[in-house]
């Protein structure tokens, strides 16, 4: 047994055994090593960018412990969450308050439409270090669909709106504009247009 204050003893650490007789075998020798870093973890791979459904992929990539070792069946996986809530596609900023999460078949299904994530795994080594990684990519989760868009009309020239419908006077020069009007909380909105020729 050893007390938190224990040092690395110096070597060798012999072990011999003696007879009735006084006879003595050879020593046979063994090491003690202090270890108190934990493992090196590599980040969770996670394809950056927006996810369309509540399922993110995570693919743990482990780690490596050059000293006791990584324990069989250490790892834990934490994710950081943050709204993505801007109208424009970007994240708030990460609290970093990191949390278990339980992936299933690969993949986290617990993510919320609205919402930023990023992961990281953490191992243990065989006397009980805890290693983390760092953050994974972010995936951005929206599931909804912007509102439709409100069309407004205008710079009308040998062209006028009457019924909903925009009517033009052809075999002469002119012109209208059309703009649109949309909302979208999470990924942001772009918007497109009808090609109506010459």
């Amino acid at each position: 047994s050893f007390t938190a204050a224990a040092a690395d003893p110096s070597e060798p650490n012999n072990v011999r055994a003696t007879n009735s007789a006084g006879l003595n075998s050879n020593d046979v020798s063994f090491t003690v090593s202090a270890d108190s870093t934990g493992p090196s973890v590599t980040a969770p791979s996670v394809t950056a960018g927006f996810y369309t459904s509540t399922s993110i992929a995570v693919a743990l990539n482990g780690g490596s412990d050059s000293e006791s070792g990584v324990a069989a069946g250490s790892s834990v996986v934490e994710r950081d969450e943050a709204p993505l809530d801007n109208g424009d596609g970007t994240c708030d900023a990460f609290p970093g308050s990191w949390s278990t999460v339980t992936l299933s078949g690969g993949n986290d299904t617990t993510v919320a439409s609205g919402k930023c994530y990023r992961y990281r795994e953490l191992l243990s080594d065989r006397v009980g270090n805890q290693g983390a990684s760092s953050a994974s990519n972010t995936a951005k989760v929206d599931t909804t669909a912007p509102s439709d868009p409100s069309l407004s009309f205008g710079s009308f020239s040998n062209a006028a709106l009457n019924g909903g419908v925009v009517w033009f006077r052809p075999g002469v020069a002119g012109g209208f504009r059309v703009s649109a009007a949309s909302s979208d909380a999470q990924s942001g909105v772009s918007y497109g247009f009808p090609s109506l020729g010459s």
